[in-house]
């Protein structure tokens, strides 16, 4: 059976945050996605934490990224990946 989408886990502060986890098709370089969500990525003291669907703290080719936290002195910096279709 071919998986399309998998489900990931965000690294969260132990005691601190609550588990996040987010449902995403698998990400093809090689073709345009038909989706509008491109994962998600931020940083924080542990370095960056990379986007499962690029592997690195970016958002795949024709996605635009979004701050969604970054509060300072609360949280890190959050990005959202999207894409107008």
């Amino acid at each position: 059976m071919i998986r399309l989408s998998e489900s990931v886990k965000l690294r969260c502060a132990l005691g601190v945050d609550y588990d996040l986890r987010y449902c995403h098709r698998r990400y093809n370089v090689h073709q345009p996605s038909p989706n509008r969500f491109g994962g998600m990525y931020g940083e924080g003291s542990g370095g960056p934490y990379v986007n499962p669907l690029t592997g690195l703290a970016s958002c795949p080719d024709g996605f635009k990224a979004v701050q969604i936290l970054a509060t300072s002195g609360v949280d890190y910096p959050v990005y959202f990946c999207y894409r107008k279709q």
